[in-house]
């Protein structure tokens, strides 16, 4: 019984998680594009509210940086790892924060 319920709760848990990479793919994009769009106009990216102006020029920007970064050897895939990371943790964050209140 035991691994019948834990064999569809794998399922579904590798359902999520697919879903959630997926959703940072694209997340990671636009915080690419938020990140050198506000360096652009000299505003600190430290800050702890990000709102980027969500338009198509600041997604596509932000896939171009991200293009342009695969094609560095070392630190350019390090620097995406480490973007879509934060945009993947970014994603869990808000899912545990909405399912949990």
């Amino acid at each position: 019984m035991v691994t019948i319920v834990g064999s569809y709760l794998g399922i579904i848990l590798l359902v999520w998680f697919i879903l959630a990479s997926l959703m940072s793919i694209v997340f990671s994009a636009i915080l690419t594009g938020g990140i050198v769009t506000r360096l652009q106009k000299g505003r600190s990216i430290l800050s702890t509210e990000f709102n980027p102006d969500l338009s198509w020029k600041t997604i596509l920007l932000g896939v171009l940086v991200l293009g342009i970064l695969c094609m560095i050897p070392i630190i350019g895939c390090i620097v995406i790892a480490l973007i879509f990371m934060s945009a993947f943790g970014f994603i869990i964050t808000t899912i545990k924060n909405k399912v949990m209140v």
